[in-house]
């Protein structure tokens, strides 16, 4: 099961396709996503639901890595 009755903004999930993880920053019902990556990049291409997956713990605390050093 693919959770993704349960995918909320702001949350990070893997995208199969690009094989990477992306923060959700818009749900669009019956449909799919719109992420961002952790350097920011964003197409607003609509992500179909099949097309991501929870990320794992440590795909998480990479992205989150990511994102402080490209901050700092």
């Amino acid at each position: 099961m693919n959770m993704t009755n349960n995918i909320n903004e702001g949350q990070i999930w893997w995208n199969i396709n690009e094989n990477i993880a992306v923060r959700i920053t818009n749900v669009i019902p019956c449909t799919g996503v719109w992420v961002e990556t952790a350097e920011g990049v964003s197409d607003c291409e609509t992500i179909s639901f099949n097309s991501i997956r929870k990320a794992s713990d440590d795909e998480i605390e990479a992205y989150l890595t990511r994102v402080r050093e490209l901050r700092d």
